[in-house]
């Protein structure tokens, strides 16, 4: 099932927003996800995720990402992943992911997600 978590994710690889970022699931049933700069996104099937900006994202059976769009994804030797669009985002634990921008993506409850600016310490 999609959670909005990973469609935040993906909309900060695929939209790049410099403000904040939420995103919340439409209802539990529906596999929808609608964010706040507007995207919407839907699972059409176990590994296929359809947004309404006319990108499709597929999961390979390892986990791999293909965009539709042609951006490409490869994994760095020191954990981050780096997207072909010059995105790099990284797994901070199961709830929260940090982007090379400053940008910190976080589960804020069983229904939406959030992404924000981190000052820099």
């Amino acid at each position: 099932m999609i959670s909005a978590l990973e469609v935040a994710l993906l909309v900060m690889v695929l939209d790049q927003p410099a403000g904040v970022l939420t995103c919340g699931m439409e209802s539990e049933s529906a596999n929808v996800v609608r964010c706040s700069n507007g995207t919407s996104a839907i699972e059409t099937s176990e590994r296929r995720i359809n947004f309404n900006k006319g990108v499709t994202v597929e999961k390979t059976a390892k986990g791999d990402l293909i965009f539709s769009n042609g951006i490409t994804a490869t994994r760095t030797a020191v954990g981050w992943i780096k997207f072909s669009n010059g995105t790099m985002a990284r797994t901070s634990d199961r709830r929260t992911y940090s982007f090379a921008s400053g940008h910190v993506c976080e589960t804020i409850s069983m229904t939406h997600a959030r992404c924000r600016m981190v000052p820099k310490s």
